[in-house]
């Protein structure tokens, strides 16, 4: 007699935001602290996320009440301005300038919440699933209105952790997950 196994698991269809350009608002920040890196030496990540107002979803909430409002999509990023920094890269994009040397010895994230500016969404495909990343950032366009955030804007760091409880849960878990000190010297022993 055969033993069948089979993927029990209930697939829940998960809408991803169209591949191209979108215009966007940015309304979460988040400091995600020293994040392990696998084979790679751990670093400090941000989480940066959007609104895409043109892209509609509805949703239910845990209460049961329906909702309807923009598609969101973020990206993590190492937390420096180093001059092949991804980072980087896309906030002068945004801006549409480069740091100057002052702005590099120690620019504020939390200043681009808020602010507007065009996404490029590409899709990739991996273990059977379809991701939605963003690939590059680049400015608004002159002399178009630009839009607002519909949702409240989101930011958290430990010097700043009044809005923890607004990060879903799977980015407090990554949060969380931050490597303590403790930690560190295991890393910087090991190497």
């Amino acid at each position: 007699m055969p033993l069948k196994v089979m993927n029990n698991a209930r697939t829940k269809e998960f809408l991803r935001v169209p591949e191209g350009t979108h215009t966007a608002v940015c309304n979460m920040v988040v400091d995600c602290g020293i994040q392990p890196g696998g084979k790679f030496q751990p670093r400090h990540q941000v989480y940066i996320r959007w609104e895409i107002p043109s892209e509609r979803v509805e949703w239910t909430d845990r209460d049961g009440h329906s909702h309807e409002g923009p598609m969101n999509i973020g990206r993590f990023y190492t937390a420096s301005l180093a001059e092949k920094a991804t980072l980087r890269r896309d906030l002068e994009n945004w801006r549409g300038r480069p740091f100057t040397r002052e702005e590099l010895a120690g620019f504020d994230l939390f200043r681009i919440l808020g602010t507007a500016c065009q996404v490029i969404v590409a899709h990739s495909q991996g273990g059977g699933e379809t991701y939605a990343n963003v690939t590059g950032v680049m400015g608004f366009p002159r002399g178009q209105q630009k839009p607002v955030a519909e949702n409240r804007l989101v930011k958290y760091s430990p010097e700043e952790p009044g809005q923890y409880d607004e990060l879903p849960a799977w980015l407090r878990e990554k949060v969380q997950s931050a490597l303590d000190a403790q930690a560190l010297e295991h890393w910087a022993a090991r190497s």
